[in-house]
């Protein structure tokens, strides 16, 4: 399945959404180094896919950690 893997370089970097109703930025996610996000996820969170790495990992080598996805190494 195609993921989306945070790099190094954007760990702990805080991310923001425009609420297109309410007319103003606010604070939607903060990203995990080595996290996992769907094309889906990517736009609920406002997160530019630019800035990830596109990585193809089979849905069962993936585990959750406190809400975050992560690839199984090994």
């Amino acid at each position: 399945m195609k993921y989306y893997k945070v790099s190094e370089n954007l760990d702990q970097k805080n991310v923001y959404k425009f609420n297109s109703q309410k007319r103003y930025w606010e604070y939607s996610t903060v990203l995990i180094k080595d996290e996992l996000y769907t094309e889906r996820e990517l736009k609920y969170y406002g997160i530019k896919p630019e800035e990830l790495l596109v990585v193809n990992v089979p849905k069962n080598k993936t585990y959750w950690f406190f809400g975050c996805r992560f690839e199984i190494k090994g």
